[in-house]
């Protein structure tokens, strides 16, 4: 069971990543990518790392983007555990 404090500190520190792209001047898509991958890297989060496994046995991982012209891209069932928005974002965005 993960501590109190890991389950609170990992969306700050998610938040706090987002905040600093946005002031180093990248675009909001490109700061929720950012947050996004501070998620997938921790094992308390059910995205990336900590992700629940399919019936198999391995982890499946889904991702959509939309970014504020409404331009999306998704991907689906994707075998491993670190698919990041980046695998999406670039191609369709």
């Amino acid at each position: 069971m993960p501590s109190h404090g890991l389950v609170l500190t990992t969306p700050n520190r998610a938040a706090r990543v987002g905040i600093r792209y946005l002031k180093a001047g990248a675009s909001a898509t490109q700061a929720v990518e950012a947050a996004i991958r501070c998620l997938e890297d921790k094992e308390i989060t059910n995205a990336g790392f900590g992700s629940n496994l399919n019936m198999d046995g391995v982890v499946e991982c889904d991702a959509t983007i939309v970014d504020h012209l409404g331009r999306s891209g998704a991907c689906g069932a994707v075998p491993g555990r670190h698919i990041t928005l980046l695998t999406i974002n670039g191609h369709t965005i």
